[in-house]
């Protein structure tokens, strides 16, 4: 990660070096040619007053020292800048004539421009070097190398002492987000180090084979950010880039003003740069597609680079999408330094259907604060797709994986409230006590395995007794990178009465995970089942084929079981490795959803 962060801002950061040393030595100043001698031959000249030219001998002081100064000692540089704007604040304006006046203020803007470039340009220096300070442990990142408790807690300390580094990172607004992820990132796998910790104390093979699989996600997401480095880059280079025309163009009018105001002479003189109050530079990228579901997950739904010709010019920056997001509106206080503003509106509260995939518009405005005048805006023509539409994003608006089907695990929906107080029925018939227990004894007469397979059965007949059947069809979740899969949310596969094998599943693993038991999604070529701890910590696993619907008794036949053996396969460790590696299996631990970002949409 490291690498290749840095070398985006290195490119940056040279790129605005070099722009500004080019700006600089194009300003047409050159001092060998300023004008000692107030007199002058011209007839159009007139002479100074002692004002005037202490004036513009303090004007001609402040851009000699720049022309002097090493432009590549950026912090040295802004010492200089910024002593030549104390110096110009000393002038008399009220007593200099009003093209001193003017040439003054407008000495003072090139100098303004001329810091917020270099300051640009020292942001993004010094992020470089406290990047540097941080040496990323890979060991620490490669979780299949981690094989005791010890290494463990050792590569837990380190990664959450990186984030810590990260966090303390000089950086500019700019790149804020950026970092927020990386450190999101850090935080995730620390998370999932924890896990790790407890698994290989319990020898819980298949929790072991989950945060793998997590991790692996977290990889990619980790490259999908080095990539929005580029991005950035480019971004970052056209205001840099902006500024630095800037900067020429009032380093060659102040120039001009100034010889020409040496000699005395008085007329045809243009202070352009004075009346480009208010001008800013715009990039706005908006995405064309939301998928409600994951929408927790995005960024944002609209990226705002700004920046202004002038210092503290406040703007409204609005962001809607119609029919499906309250309005988001913000005051922003812009600079010649750009900004990149992360926008996700919230969800409408009510009037909001998302049965079904509609078309509609998503609105960007960025206006004036003081005259409500727009000053940049676009609309972006875009898709919303229905709640259970499930598809991988991988974009500079947020990144998805295979892992966001956990955010089809609704635990907290009144539906699967009725589902355990349905099966609490069943497993008073089966073992004598009317409860969903979780993880607690129930009687001495009953194991703990027995325990939560009772539940699991009790579980899936309350399903099945609520008219529930599978339906057979086709499941292709990440087998191909942009096909969408309908997949509906446990509440509605209840009052559908029907559902496929990934909805049923997460049915299930809904209900587990409201009764507190450790539940997990297992995905294979085509198929999805799940897995649930046998104990708190026991380290063994059932895997439950929720597909079997309607189901029977426990003990009656199906096929050449019972039903409760057709539902349901205790593993060894050995089996789940064989059955894993020979059906490409992906699995999925259910509690670590919040840490990973999955959060089910709530509307």
């Amino acid at each position: 990660m490291k690498k290749m962060f840095l070398k985006r801002l290195l490119v940056l950061c040279i790129a605005g070096a070099v722009v500004f040393s080019t700006s600089a030595c194009n300003r047409n100043y050159d001092k060998d040619e300023r004008i000692e001698d107030e007199d002058d031959d011209d007839d159009d000249s007139e002479k100074l007053s002692k004002k005037d030219k202490d004036a513009l001998e303090q004007i001609d002081d402040c851009l000699s020292k720049l022309y002097e100064e090493d432009a590549d000692d950026t912090e040295e540089f802004l010492l200089v800048i910024e002593d030549s704007i104390q110096e110009l604040k000393t002038v008399n304006k009220s007593a200099c004539s009003e093209n001193v006046r003017n040439l003054v203020k407008e000495t003072e803007v090139l100098l303004e421009c001329a810091k917020s470039l270099q300051e640009m340009v020292l942001d993004i220096s010094n992020m470089v070097e406290d990047m540097d300070g941080i040496d990323i442990a890979e060991e620490a990142l490669d979780i299949d190398s981690l094989v005791t408790t010890e290494q463990v807690n050792e590569a837990y300390g380190i990664i959450l002492g990186q984030a810590e580094e990260i966090k303390a990172v000089r950086h500019s607004q700019f790149f804020e987000k950026i970092l927020d992820n990386y450190v999101g990132i850090y935080e995730a796998y620390a998370a999932i180090l924890v896990e790790q910790y407890y698994a290989i104390n319990n020898n819980d093979y298949l929790s072991i084979y989950s945060n793998q699989c997590l991790i692996k996600e977290l990889m990619v997401e980790m490259q999908e950010l080095n990539k929005d480095i580029e991005r950035m880059g480019e971004e970052s280079t056209k205001h840099i880039e902006a500024v630095s025309e800037r900067f020429t163009g009032i380093c060659e009018e102040v120039a001009y003003n100034l010889k020409e105001l040496q000699r005395g002479r008085n007329k045809g003189l243009e202070f352009t740069y004075l009346e480009e109050n208010k001008k800013i530079t715009a990039s706005i990228d908006c995405i064309d597609v939301i998928y409600p579901a994951m929408y927790n997950r995005l960024d944002a739904v609209s990226i705002l680079t700004l920046s202004c010709a002038q210092e503290d010019y406040d703007v409204l920056v609005s962001v809607e999408v119609e029919g499906y997001s309250q309005k988001y509106e913000k005051t922003v206080t812009l600079g010649i330094a750009p900004q990149r503003l992360y926008i996700k509106p919230p969800v409408l509260k009510t009037g909001i259907n998302l049965d079904s995939q509609t078309d509609t518009q998503l609105k960007v405005t960025v206006a004036d604060v003081e005259t409500g005048k727009t000053l940049v805006s676009e609309t972006q023509n875009i898709k919303i797709m229905s709640i259970n539409d499930f598809i991988l994003n991988n974009d500079e608006f947020g990144y998805s994986n295979r892992a966001d089907v956990l955010a089809w695990v609704t635990p907290e929906s009144a539906y699967i409230q009725e589902v355990l107080r349905n099966a609490a029925v069943y497993m008073g018939k089966y073992t004598g006590h009317e409860s969903i227990p979780g993880y607690q004894y129930i009687s001495s007469e009953i194991n703990e395995a027995n325990t939560t397979a009772y539940q699991v059965y009790a579980i899936q007949k309350a399903i099945s007794d609520m008219g529930v059947r599978y339906v057979m069809s086709s499941y292709s979740i990440g087998e191909a990178e942009n096909a969408t899969q309908r997949v509906n949310r446990p509440d509605e596969t209840l009052s559908s009465k029907s559902g496929i094998c990934i909805e049923t599943s997460v049915l299930m693993a809904s209900a587990l995970q409201a009764a507190g038991m450790n539940a997990m999604i297992v995905l294979t070529t085509g198929h999805c089942q799940v897995a649930v701890e046998t104990w708190e910590n026991s380290g063994d696993y059932i895997l439950i084929e929720t597909t079997l619907l309607p189901v029977g008794n426990p003990l009656d036949m199906c096929g050449d079981k019972n039903y409760l053996n057709s539902l349901m396969e205790l593993k060894s460790d050995e089996k789940w490795k064989s059955y894993l590696e020979a059906k490409n299996g992906e699995v999925f631990n259910c509690n670590l959803a919040t840490d990973m970002g999955i959060i089910p949409l709530i509307y």
